[in-house]
């Protein structure tokens, strides 16, 4: 009779060791909530965002990882575009509020900002071609650069 155990435990390991690949592929992974709410997705082909329980067009193709809130609005993501960038974006509820890129040669970008657009109140800091900080606030712009042609102030 212990053997015959010894037998089945043995079957039943490399059955289980069988249902947990060492890597898995696949073109799309999403991750629901208990509501059945998509929380996460992770694909090659990233569709287009949903806002507010709409879809609207996205600026590029992109893959990578998006985040959801319980209503299944597109919050943030990290993801890379055609040309090869990186991306990490934090989003409010309408509208997008932060933005890291990576640029595949080189350099990086950081922008915050407070409202549906970026003529407000909007921080910029660059690294391409040449260090930058933009401050932007009610219609007024300044921009701090070393560089002496760039003029601060404007």
């Amino acid at each position: 009779m212990v053997g015959t155990r010894g037998l089945w435990v043995a079957s039943y390991l490399s059955q289980d060791q069988q249902r947990r690949p060492d890597v898995l592929e696949v073109r799309e992974l999403r991750v629901v909530d208990s509501g059945g709410v998509e929380r996460v997705r992770m694909a090659g082909n990233l569709p287009d965002p949903i806002i507010q329980g709409k879809r609207v067009p996205r600026q590029g193709a992109v893959a990578g990882v998006l985040i959801f809130d319980a209503d299944g609005d597109e919050r943030g993501g990290y993801v890379t575009n055609q040309n090869g960038d990186a991306f990490l974006s934090l989003d409010a509820k309408a509208f997008q509020q932060t933005l890291f890129i990576a640029n595949r040669n080189g350099g990086a970008n950081m922008s915050v900002w407070n409202g549906p657009n970026r003529n407000d109140n909007y921080v910029s800091v660059q690294a391409v071609p040449k260090p930058l900080i933009e401050i932007r606030q009610d219609g007024k712009t300044r921009l701090f650069a070393i560089d002496e042609e760039t003029q601060p102030g404007r």
